[in-house]
């Protein structure tokens, strides 16, 4: 075992320095430029065995012994394809693993070399376009900027690059220098080249309108071309217009009415600033006088009168989208198709009635003028009746009926039975007929129709009108049962069976007012002159021929309130007047209110509901004392108030002056007195 144990020894003593005296101090190449070939790497320093080998980035290359102060290794070239740092080391020994000290070696990107541009110049407006640039030292990693923009890379090798100048770049002219520049390590921005964007020169195609009109109002004109920029300009004559651009495809342009006032042709230019654009070849544009316009026919000649409006074809000459067709003097709403043809709107309103119509067409001035007339016929539509607002109606009596339909015109008339009766146009869809009692005698059903008159026209289909007998009344409850009786009148409601808008409520036999709330009930206002007297009152229902008749009777109770007594005026009497005239105030007084004092009755001269006055005798005033007077309503209902008291007084005397007087002699003046009190009319003393 200790032979081994130094063969071992011995072994490692001969062939590995000791980890502390084996270091590296410098690389040979310190650096290379990535992409480049395979390459020796020449490591120096001190201590170095022939097992100690080149380790870069840990990986372990095949290494070559050349001196106890230099090794050497072949780097592929895979390994410095990309720019980067790299460790480099020496592995001292294996078990267990030491190295010497790390040194880096750098990978440096090649500094690009910008040589020319393909093409060197593009056009404002371009929607972009590829760029080769020539030169050296381009990598993947390579970017180009023009001016501020930076370009995307569609392809590239060392010596070549293909990018893409965005529609952006493009929207202005100007020198932009475009660089290349590459990343570190190594790496830096190219030399500029110089690319120039240019205007383009612009050019037109069309004009919208090419053609105006002398008098018109500014008109603004669409410019159709290529070549277009925000910075174009177009020019009539030479003169800058007001100028809109819309794409690089359009331009507007206002052409002021000063320029229209009589006919001329001008030409139109679109110009584009430098560097480079300039003027378009010109368009003209033409300034022309109305023409005295033609009629020869109008397509539909002949139509029935539309719900609503019909649009003609007007045919002639001379037309221009100024012309306004006319119908029978009044202008239409009028479409310009070319110059020998225009749509034109015709109203019902317009075209009523039926008959023959005159159409013309009419161009302003300058020029221009009233054509000659072209006569076209409108015929009444044939009526159709659809359906009517009711259909039965109670026989004998006046009804008004709506119609409806389509095709009505204003000299439509509603026949009833095959009479006409008196008709109102609403609309085209819509009749109301007033139809006589007469043409509704008899029970049984009644054709309706719509008759319209010539030309053209023609009677619709019929409607049943059915015309039924009025109903047999009958009454089930009155509500309410009780009312009170008053001067001013009251109200019930009658509840059953066969009621409508013809029936008449009877109170007592006498007709009161009646309003129908449908076939079940009625309301009724019973007049004051009915409601003084408190009663059992009797109600019946009539309704009149043909079928109708008389309801059943039924009662309800006109109850008399219970009479309240206030005041009394006067509230005192003086014994011994021959009569007096009283006022009693309260209320629930009626017509039969009667009163009594001291339990005589006495006659009423004249009642309200809150007043009654009568008459006093002087048999009630012969003595002092107290009378009651009271007020009572008959029944049904009805009673007695609560007394009411009038004091009565007899005679009095209060004071005498003189109080004192000398005595009397015979043949003595007679003395005077003056009596003081209460006393009745005449007085004796």
């Amino acid at each position: 075992m200790s032979r081994i144990l130094v063969a071992v020894f011995v072994f490692g003593c001969g062939l590995v320095a000791a980890p502390g005296q084996t270091s590296i101090s410098s690389l040979s190449p310190a650096s290379v430029v990535a992409g480049g070939a395979s390459f020796t790497l020449n490591v120096f320093g001190s201590g170095f065995g022939p097992l100690m080998p080149i380790q870069w980035n840990g990986a372990t290359q095949a290494t070559t012994f050349v001196s106890s102060t230099q090794l050497s290794c072949t780097i592929a070239s895979s390994l410095v394809a990309t720019a980067g740092t790299n460790n480099v080391r020496v592995r001292i020994t294996a078990f267990p693993p030491s190295f010497t000290s790390t040194l880096v070696f750098t990978v440096s990107n090649p500094a690009p070399v910008l040589a020319s541009l393909t093409p060197s110049t593009l056009t404002v407006g371009a929607l972009g376009a590829s760029l080769v640039l020539g030169g050296s030292g381009f990598i993947a990693a390579s970017t180009i900027m023009c001016g501020t923009t930076p370009l995307s890379v569609s392809s590239f090798t060392a010596t070549s690059i293909t990018a893409f100048v965005p529609a952006v770049a493009l929207s202005a002219a100007g020198n932009f220098a475009v660089t290349v520049s590459n990343p570190s390590p190594g790496g830096g921005t190219s030399g500029a080249q110089t690319l120039t964007v240019t205007n383009p020169t612009p050019a037109i195609t069309s004009l919208n309108p090419a053609q105006a009109f002398a008098g018109s109002p500014s008109t603004t004109v669409t410019v159709n071309g290529s070549g277009f920029l925000a910075l174009s300009v177009v020019r009539r004559n030479g003169v800058d217009l007001a100028t809109t651009f819309v794409s690089a495809t359009l331009l507007t342009a206002v052409v002021p009415a000063a320029d229209m006032a009589s006919a001329n042709a001008a030409t139109l230019t679109a110009f584009n600033p430098a560097p480079g654009g300039g003027s378009s070849a010109g368009a003209t544009f033409s300034v022309v006088d109305h023409a005295v316009p033609t009629v020869s026919s109008v397509t539909p000649g002949t139509f029935v009168i539309p719900s609503s409006s019909i649009s003609v074809t007007v045919f002639g000459t001379g037309f221009d989208p100024s012309t306004v067709i006319r119908l029978d003097g009044v202008d239409r709403p009028t479409t310009f198709i070319s110059a020998s043809s225009v749509n034109a709107s015709l109203s019902a309103a317009l075209l009523s009635p039926a008959g023959p119509h005159s159409v013309t067409a009419f161009n302003p001035a300058p020029g221009g003028g009233l054509s000659n007339a072209v006569s076209i016929s409108s015929l009444n539509p044939i009526p159709v009746a659809s359906f009517l607002s009711t259909s039965i109606v109670v026989g004998g009596l006046p009804e008004n009926i709506a119609v409806f339909g389509s095709a009505f015109v204003s000299s439509s008339v509603v026949r009833v039975g095959g009479v006409p009766v008196p008709t109102t146009f609403v609309t085209s869809s819509h009749l109301i007929a007033a139809i006589p009692g007469t043409a509704l005698g008899n029970v049984g059903t009644v054709m309706v129709s719509v008759q319209t008159p010539a030309p053209g026209g023609g009677t619709s289909a019929s409607l049943p009108l059915t015309v039924t007998g009025h109903a047999a009344p009958s009454i089930a409850t009155l509500s309410p049962a009780t009312i009170t009786a008053n001067f001013t009148g009251g109200a019930i409601t009658v509840i059953g069976v066969g009621f409508d808008v013809f029936s008449s409520v009877l109170i007592d036999g006498a007709p009161c007012t009646t309003t129908f709330q449908g076939a079940s009930q009625l309301a009724v206002a019973i007049p004051a002159s009915m409601m003084g007297v408190p009663r059992v009152a009797t109600a019946s229902v009539v309704n009149p021929a043909p079928g109708g008749g008389t309801s059943n009777t039924a009662t309800f109770t006109i109850a008399a309130p219970v009479p309240v007594l206030g005041a009394i005026t006067p509230s005192s009497l003086l014994g011994g007047q021959s009569a007096a005239a009283m006022t009693l105030a309260g209320s629930g007084f009626l017509p039969v209110s009667a009163v009594f004092v001291d339990d005589a009755p006495l006659p009423t001269t004249s009642v309200t509901a809150s007043s009654i006055q009568i008459t006093l005798p002087a048999s009630f005033m012969t003595a002092s004392g107290l009378r009651s007077f009271r007020v009572v309503n008959p029944g049904p209902g009805g009673g007695a108030s609560v007394s009411g008291i009038v004091s009565v007084f007899g005679p009095a005397i209060t004071s005498v002056s003189p109080a004192t007087i000398p005595p009397l002699t015979p043949g003595a003046p007679p003395v005077q007195f003056t009596l003081t009190g209460l006393f009745p009319q005449p007085v004796s003393l």
